[in-house]
């Protein structure tokens, strides 16, 4: 098939499954897997078209970075070190030139980049005849490996420099087929981009510069090409690198700048263990690793039948495995939790070592056109089948996520600010952000982060320069006061939106009940039980009931729920797994389901323990609707209960 047109049905393939893959996505604001991080990214960008355009100061909307600058901070702009913010300058240029200052055209523009790496990717192939259902196959191979389909409409820096690299891989790949000097520094060109953006990618950088010498060795204007281009990319990475240190001690970081090693070679396993059972779907599919298997069979039994050492694709790939596994080791512990590392290190390499391997077919094979296109497709079918049900579970809400409860807690946060007159320059605290920049991002507002919400941690936030204090209605009690209960009687209600409290912050101790820190009205309460028994009842179930009824027309007014208990320990040991657990049936089917963790309360000082917790009910309860509260209490252990109070109250807040 001649080559443009093969491509121009890849170009439309690769359009129509993004739209398939992404319709219901493109548009919305960082949510689920590593949100926090794409977030830090579309902040920088907001704060490009902020400070004016000004590239080299990069800043996010919080004003004093997680990793803080090793100098005294002298202004606080939310300028931080961050690697060659390249992408979101351009995300920021066209918000501006558009008018549209939203998450999608973040997506858009990684998603558009993405594709055309891929293509390039394609380009690369045909340029080295491989077959054309090998092309096909081996696109779709990068397109449906899971981590990369999740992320290609995302916001990380790792896929603009991946697709970077493609575009050096097609220049590599055009400079094999034509000798031409050109191609040496525009795909050192491509590859340098990718390591400023990413500095990762300087380990593929170098191993390219490597695989073009040793296989050009004998033509000297090829060794002093690759010589000249290496000293130009280096001395521009080199430069930047010099910069951001300067940042970094000048302002500070919100971005990780340590390495991450583990601490001995057992603890190495234990963490490739635990990585491999977290990712291992998440990374490739049942088909990418079939691929990978064949590919590497086929060079053990016909690739080094052939001169490999020839090979720039082989050679790169291989000699990018000894940094990339090096590099896996000093960041071991980001790789638990953090699947985007595969595509910074050895997805590359892995593709390349592929490539090879199915470029040595044997002949007999490829006189089998019509049988390569039924694997290659069937595969396709597979890997597109299996990357989207991936996507679908990445997308999941799951109760414990606490990144993305912020997210939906604080989503219209600058309209509910903007009625309560809170102004657009007024510095915000959020004491329970649990990310740098997202709920700062959804206030609109400049500010501070508590991410964990230690007493040292909550102490060191009340020290900074802030005009009101932003607090998670269902985390207020667990993970403000318990670290620190003197903000009971010290935060000051000013308005409350049902999912997030806006407070100012007073030296003066005014006592003030649970309830009264969410300024309820007087006559809130729609349903309330209490037991305020003197003696506690026993309880050793796995299931505690509290409360049950069918809701009528007024309690069919409730928007949220508090519940106040003492706990006694008895056989419950510290941090036990118990919960408060709210079931909403409706005709018969689960309408709401939401388990609190009680075990922050559980505290190791006390056999009596308070715990107070508040659900915000997301949806409206209906006459009929059957209300259940009880306690979960996982291992049966021995525990005890008194003065038991519970309300539904209407969410008719200042």
């Amino acid at each position: 098939m001649p080559k443009r047109l093969f491509i121009l049905i890849i170009s439309i393939l690769l359009l129509l499954f993004s739209v398939w893959f992404y319709s219901g996505t493109i548009t919305r604001f960082p949510s689920h897997v590593h949100a926090w991080s794409q977030a830090d990214r579309l902040a920088l960008a907001y704060g490009f078209i902020d400070n004016g355009f000004d590239f080299f100061r990069p800043a996010t909307n919080n004003l004093r970075p997680e990793y803080e600058a090793s100098k005294e901070l002298t202004e606080e702009k939310g300028v931080t070190q961050v690697d060659f913010p390249v992408i979101e300058f351009i995300v920021a240029a066209l918000m501006q030139s558009t008018g549209m200052q939203e998450p999608v055209v973040f997506r858009m523009l990684v998603l558009f980049i993405s594709l055309l790496g891929i293509i390039s990717l394609g380009l690369a192939l045909k340029c080295l005849n491989y077959a054309d259902p090998v092309v096909l196959l081996m696109v779709f191979f990068v397109f449906t490996a899971p981590v990369y389909t999740y992320y290609q409409a995302g916001m990380i820096p790792g896929i603009p420099a991946f697709a970077l690299s493609m575009g050096g891989l097609f220049s590599l790949a055009c400079f094999r087929d034509t000798i031409r000097t050109r191609h040496i520094y525009s795909g050192i060109a491509f590859f340098t981009l990718a390591a400023l953006i990413r500095l990762p990618y300087l380990m593929l950088l170098l191993s390219a510069l490597a695989a073009v010498f040793i296989t050009h060795f004998r033509y000297r204007e090829v060794r002093l090409h690759s010589i000249r281009a290496g000293i130009i990319s280096l001395s521009l990475v080199l430069a930047y690198y010099a910069y951001n240190q300067y940042l970094g001690r000048t302002y500070g970081s919100v971005f990780l700048q340590t390495l991450m090693p583990p601490e001995d070679p057992a603890d190495f396993a234990a963490i490739m263990r635990a990585a491999w059972d977290n990712w291992k779907w998440h990374y490739f599919t049942a088909g990418h690793y079939l691929i990978m298997l064949m590919a590497l069979m086929l060079l053990l039994f016909q690739g080094f039948r052939k001169k490999l050492y020839n090979d720039i694709f082989f050679l790169t790939g291989v000699i990018s495995l000894i940094p990339a596994s090096l590099y896996v080791v000093v960041m071991a512990r980001q790789f638990v939790a953090h699947d985007y590392y595969l595509i910074d290190s050895l997805m590359i390499p892995l593709l390349l070592i592929t490539l090879s391997g199915l470029g040595n077919m044997p002949d007999s094979l490829l006189k089998k056109p019509r049988a390569i296109w039924v694997v290659a497709l069937l595969l396709i079918a597979f890997m597109v089948y299996r990357s989207y049900e991936v996507q679908k579970e990445r997308y999941t809400t799951y109760s414990w996520d606490r990144i993305e409860t912020t997210r939906i807690n604080f989503t219209d946060s600058d309209k509910f600010l903007e009625e309560a007159g809170i102004p657009e320059d007024a510095r915000i605290l959020v004491l329970d952000a649990y990310t740098n920049n997202t709920a700062l991002l959804l206030m609109k507002r400049k500010g501070y982060v508590v991410i964990n919400t230690t007493r040292e941690n909550i102490e060191k936030g009340l020290s900074y320069n802030f005009d009101y204090i932003a607090v998670q209605n269902s985390f207020l009690s667990s993970d403000v006061l318990v670290p620190y209960p003197e903000l009971r009687n010290r935060l000051r209600p000013v308005a409350n939106n049902g999912r997030v409290g806006i407070y100012a912050y007073s030296n003066e101790i005014v006592e003030q009940s649970f309830a009264e820190m969410f300024g309820f009205a007087p006559k809130a309460t729609v349903w309330s039980t209490t037991v305020s028994n003197d003696s506690a009842s026993d309880a050793s179930a796995e299931f505690v009931p509290l409360a049950l009824f069918a809701a009528d027309a007024h309690t069919a007014e409730a928007g949220a729920l508090l519940f106040g208990a003492e706990i006694i320990r008895k056989g419950l040991q510290p941090g036990a797994e118990l919960f408060l657990v709210i079931d909403i049936q409706r005709g018969g089917k689960l309408a709401h389901y939401s388990s609190i963790a009680l075990s922050p309360f559980l505290r190791d000082d006390c056999t009596i323990c308070d715990a107070e917790a508040y659900h915000h009910l997301p949806l409206q309860l209906e006459t009929g609707d059957v209300f259940k509260c009880y306690l979960w209490n996982r291992d049966k252990q021995s525990l005890g209960l008194k003065n038991i109070d519970i309300q539904l109250k209407k969410l008719n807040l200042p």
